[in-house]
């Protein structure tokens, strides 16, 4: 029976080992540029995370590659230096030292960068050419200066690439260092301590190094996952008890981790900067929730510019040198559902005195926003005064105010400000005087308007919890105007008088309805009741409606359908401002727009008998 032969071990098979190796991990990746999240991921060295418990890091991070470049130019040295060090010792003893040198590249990685995933065999390999200069010059090798020769090619190579890919030079040199040292240790002991004794000091220092990065990073993820709360917070679709209930949950965080940021045992200077960034950015939110809360507990939305203010200080807040957020999209801003994937049109719209369209040329107003593409403006919008000072901003839903709007004065003061649905108030809405003081409180429900508390000018009030009587002077101490306020409703007389006295109008309330009216004007008296308070049709709106099924050309029995205008009449009889309160067909919208356009003249509503006043109204199209 033969023998069986002996498998023969190639030369300089541990170095062709390593190279293997490292060929084979960046094939599993399809040889393909890796980005550093990635790397991270199979094992690349990251400070926050092989100091904390993962130092298998400070291995698997030598035989992972960010690109083929960085791999051929890795590989190249490898074979070249490898294989004279592998035979001037032994395989085993090739492996201990490309080992060795490999730990303490990684570990000087990890103290003189900041939060950098380093990848690469090319810490080991500038070890394994310390090591080989070490004994070049302690020997009279004939190859010493093709040797020195090379080492500066990979040195100049790698330090190149090294700078436009963000190669760690700090392992490069650490690697070498390491070479150096443990060559000068080799010829002092000449024995295996040689190696055993770099080991424990590797161990040591791994267990003695400093774990502020990773106290600082820990610090940050809690910063990531409590600013995600924290925005969240404002885009939930809740109601206000609800939303309260939240901002209670969250608006300690803030102050909980400035403190800790403040109580870091130790910041290095880098770091300093962004440090303080995140603490003034903190601050920031931190007032942010106490104006939505304040907003909330007062059921008012004048603390909403002040919101805006401070996310604008934010928006302009610089970024952090070091963000240490790896997850998908942005941790301050999280994908928010578009409301539709239709295209919005922007556009600078010029109104005259009156809010009618106008020219560039001469206007009083003029409106930003987007339309959408039936013409109606969709989105937020803002109104400017011509002098550029914010007349209004508010949100659209397809020609409809849907959201809160805030009005204001020419001095830019708060005019008026509060919520609609569906282009009709609801809630609480707010006004104020020019000179800045509350001057009544509103509440819009169940069809009713109430007055619920009341101010003059001085802040004195008149009206509290739906009940009082308010009492305006002119200058001259002579009344202007009275009325009693019962259950937030007008309840009784309202009297209203000229400056010499006079009486102006008398009307008489029961409840919140007007039940008839007296006017005095130029020695004339008018009596009226409510519908003087809204606008009508020439011939009224029975003539209305039978013009409209007259001209209706499109009315037919197979359809059955209702289009819903509301619309402005200006004080001059002009309509404008014409939005759909329900719309059927863009066909049918516009057909129904036309038939009120050309229909019959409209009269404005009087302001207590007295004076054209512009309103609006609805009317009901059936198709």
């Amino acid at each position: 029976m033969n023998p069986i032969a002996k498998i023969p071990i190639p030369k300089y098979w541990a170095t062709y080992l390593i190279g293997t190796i490292n060929i084979c991990v960046y094939a599993t990746y399809g040889f393909e540029t890796i980005d550093s999240l990635k790397l991270l991921h199979l094992g690349g060295n990251f400070a926050p995370f092989t100091l904390e418990n993962e130092p298998s890091r400070l291995i698997t991070s030598m035989f992972l590659h960010g690109n083929l470049v960085h791999l051929l130019a890795n590989m190249y040295s490898l074979l070249y230096i490898g294989r004279q060090v592998e035979e001037m010792t032994s395989p085993l003893r090739f492996l201990e030292i490309y080992l060795l040198t490999g730990l303490v590249a990684g570990l000087t990685s990890l103290n003189y960068n900041l939060f950098v995933i380093s990848v690469g065999a090319s810490g080991a390999i500038f070890g394994i050419y310390g090591y080989l200069i070490v004994d070049l010059f302690k020997k009279d090798h004939h190859n010493r200066s093709s040797v020195l020769i090379n080492f500066v090619i990979y040195l100049v190579v790698v330090t190149l690439i090294g700078s436009k890919l963000n190669f760690d030079n700090a392992a490069h040199l650490g690697g070498a260092a390491a070479g150096i040292l443990l060559g000068l240790l080799q010829n002092t002991l000449k024995s295996k301590a040689s190696y055993l004794i770099p080991f424990g000091i590797i161990v040591v220092a791994y267990l003695l190094n400093p774990r502020h990065q990773v106290e600082y990073f820990k610090l940050y993820q809690k910063l990531i996952e409590a600013d995600q709360k924290i925005t969240t917070v404002f885009h939930l679709d809740v109601n206000d008890s609800t939303l309260l209930g939240t901002i209670s949950v969250h608006d300690t965080i803030p102050n909980q981790l400035i403190s800790e940021f403040r109580a870091l045992e130790f910041v290095p200077p880098k770091l300093s900067q962004d440090t303080f960034y995140i603490i003034k950015y903190l601050d920031i939110k931190n007032q942010t929730l106490e104006y939505l809360k304040k907003g909330i507990l007062q059921e008012s939305y004048i603390y909403l510019d002040s919101i805006s203010w401070l996310n604008s200080l934010i928006a302009k807040h610089p970024p952090v040198q070091y963000n240490l957020y790896f997850g998908d999209g942005s941790p301050t801003n999280p994908p928010i559902k578009p409301e539709s994937t239709e295209s919005l049109t922007y556009v600078k719209q010029h109104y005259d005195s009156n809010w009618f369209e106008t020219t560039s040329l001469a206007y009083e107003y003029y409106r930003i926003g987007k339309k959408d593409s039936l013409g109606d403006w969709h989105g937020f919008v803002e109104d400017y005064y011509s002098n550029g000072g914010i007349q209004m901003k508010g949100h659209y839903h397809r020609g409809l105010r849907d959201g809160i709007f805030i009005y204001y004065t020419r001095d830019s003061t708060y005019s008026s400000l509060g919520r609609y649905v569906s282009d009709y108030s609801i809630g609480k809405w707010e006004s104020y005087y020019r000179n800045g003081i509350l001057a009544s409180e509103i509440r819009h429900e169940d069809q009713f308007s109430y007055i619920e508390n009341t101010w003059d000018s001085l802040g004195h009030p008149m009206v509290v919890d739906r009940q009082g009587e308010e009492v305006l002077t002119y200058p001259n101490g002579r009344v202007r105007f009275k009325r009693s306020i019962k259950n937030g409703l007008y309840h009784g007389f309202i009297e209203a008088y000229y400056k010499n006295g006079d009486l102006k109008f008398k009307e008489y309330y029961q409840n919140g309805e007007l039940i008839n009216g007296v006017s005095f004007a130029h020695n004339t008296e008018n009596t009226y009741d409510a519908s003087i308070y809204m606008p009508y049709p020439e011939g009224g709106f029975d003539a209305f409606y039978n013009y409209i099924h007259q001209y209706n050309e499109l009315e037919s029995d197979t359809v059955d359908q209702t289009v819903i205008i509301k619309f402005d009449v200006h004080h001059s009889g002009k309509i404008h401002n014409i939005r759909f309160l329900k719309r059927f067909h863009p066909r049918y919208d516009e057909y129904a727009k036309r038939l009120l356009l050309n229909g019959p003249t409209w009269f404005p509503a009087k302001l207590h008998g007295l004076e054209d006043m512009n309103t609006s109204t609805r009317v009901y199209i059936k198709f």
